[in-house]
């Protein structure tokens, strides 16, 4: 088929024959006759009487029961405590170190209004510097200070550095201490029964030296004689011996841990200083007083001069190389009075 066969033709009068009649010569009639025979629209309403209806009433009884009806008390809540944080435990104490025991030594001396201390100080022996020391001087002849009392502190942090290794110390210890004991009880009595034998004629009047060797106790020299084989056996060779035989200092003392050693374990003449964690010094037993030659005495207070220069050009900002140069540094920061320790 070809595409003219496909196309619909359509006749349309040319114009158009019907007669239109203006909108307003249209008119119903008076007696309304067209509208005979349409029947009239129902009244219509979105919502009924009975939508506006009131609910009845309700009778006395049903309101009396209700009114009987309690609703239940409320459970009354429970207050939750609140949960308290879990207290802080206290890190434990770490171990002193010897530089601990020579602090609080260095400390205690300082408590005790020396003329100068110092730490780490060289004495007269070879190898051998003292925790701790100090020196108390007053005017002599000409009104030159000299000094009048020295005081050497040595540090131990374990039982072992108190006895060579040598020694059977362990063993050796229960008898030297019980000895030790008896040798107290009789110079207590000799100064109860002996009263002559206090020397009177002694630099500080706060010593008492006792001659217990012109005692007429027979027990008492006996007492000495054991003691010194027992120190001989537990000391030998050791620096406490060499110490007081040395004549360094007019007194010594030995710093160790709380309880580490008995008083009774000390070799004889020696001082016993007690450390705690908190690098507070408790003295258990007081020191000998030995003379010493004043040389001693100078060497030991020029040595304790000389250990206080690095400390004292450190506090000024001062630094030395060890080629002798000298330069400057910012000094350390005083720290205020309530952050000191």
């Amino acid at each position: 088929m070809s595409q003219q066969d496909l196309q619909l033709s359509f006749d349309f009068p040319a114009e158009d024959t019907r007669k239109t009649v203006p909108a307003e010569h249209i008119a119903a009639p008076e007696d309304g006759s067209l509208l005979e025979g349409i029947p009239e629209p129902e009244e219509f309403s979105l919502f009924s009487a009975e939508d506006f209806s009131l609910p009845p009433p309700q009778s006395p009884v049903k309101e009396s029961l209700s009114s009987s009806v309690q609703e239940p008390e409320p459970v009354p809540e429970i207050p939750v405590p609140e949960s308290e944080p879990e207290p802080e435990m206290d890190p434990e104490p770490q171990p002193l170190s010897r530089h601990d025991l020579q602090r609080a030594s260095l400390a205690w001396l300082a408590s005790l209004n020396p003329t100068a201390a110092a730490m780490r100080v060289p004495t007269r022996l070879a190898k051998f510097r003292a925790g701790a020391a100090a020196f108390w001087s007053s005017p002599g002849r000409h009104r030159l200070l000299q000094p009048d009392l020295t005081v050497v502190v040595e540090a131990r942090i374990s039982r072992n550095d108190c006895w060579p290794e040598c020694s059977d110390s362990e063993a050796i210890l229960p008898s030297y201490r019980e000895f030790q004991a008896n040798r107290r009880s009789l110079e207590e009595s000799i100064r109860k029964n002996e009263p002559f034998l206090l020397d009177s004629d002694v630099l500080f009047p706060e010593i008492e030296y006792w001659n217990y060797e012109d005692t007429e106790n027979p027990e008492y020299k006996p007492c000495l004689e054991k003691l010194a084989e027992f120190e001989s056996a537990l000391y030998r060779g050791s620096r406490f011996e060499r110490i007081r035989q040395g004549e360094v200092a007019n007194e010594l003392y030995l710093a160790v841990p709380e309880g580490l050693i008995d008083p009774d374990e000390l070799a004889e003449g020696w001082g016993l200083l007690y450390v705690y964690p908190d690098m507070h010094v408790e003295l258990i037993r007081k020191a000998a007083h030995y003379e010493c030659p004043l040389e001693h005495m100078l060497h030991l207070s020029q040595n304790i001069a000389a250990s206080s220069l690095r400390d004292v050009l450190f506090a000024h900002g001062i630094y030395q190389e060890a080629d002798g140069k000298i330069s400057y540094r910012r000094p350390p920061k005083l720290r205020s009075r309530e952050n000191r320790s």
